[in-house]
């Protein structure tokens, strides 16, 4: 004997809409429009063009301003509590700063080092590394 034997098409398409429409009641929007969001673009039906573009905070419709350029088809934000950083920190890492300051060959200097250090500011230990303008940073 079927678990279904006596349910009729009616009854079940009713449960279908009953639990859809009891679906929608449980979604809650955001408090606000402005918090922290994790950004990703919408991609074709593969993924093959969906990228995760970050976490941002400021109001939704700035941010989906400032990454319309990025959006294949669309942007799809999800609202997130406030990021945590670093929850298992190491003693140290190698860091590469090829975009954050203009270094002159291929290994930091230790000049460039030094002016690294103070923009990393006093509680920051920075050495020059032999990779690719990398420096090693850590905790002092």
């Amino acid at each position: 004997m079927s678990k279904f034997e006596g349910i009729s098409d009616a009854d079940l398409q009713a449960e279908i809409l009953r639990r859809a429409e009891e679906k929608r009641k449980r979604f809650i929007y955001p408090e606000s429009p402005i918090g922290w969001w994790y950004v990703t673009t919408e991609g074709d039906c593969e993924g093959k063009s969906t990228k995760q573009l970050g976490t941002f905070h400021g109001h939704i419709c700035e941010i989906a301003l400032g990454l319309a350029g990025a959006a294949y088809y669309k942007l799809h934000f999800q609202a997130v509590a406030e990021p945590t950083y670093l929850l298992d920190p190491k003693d140290s890492t190698t860091v590469s700063v090829q975009s954050i300051a203009d270094i002159a060959g291929n290994t930091v200097s230790e000049i460039e080092a030094k002016r690294l250090a103070k923009f990393f500011g006093p509680e920051w230990k920075v050495e020059s590394h032999n990779f690719f303008q990398t420096i090693k940073v850590s905790k002092v």
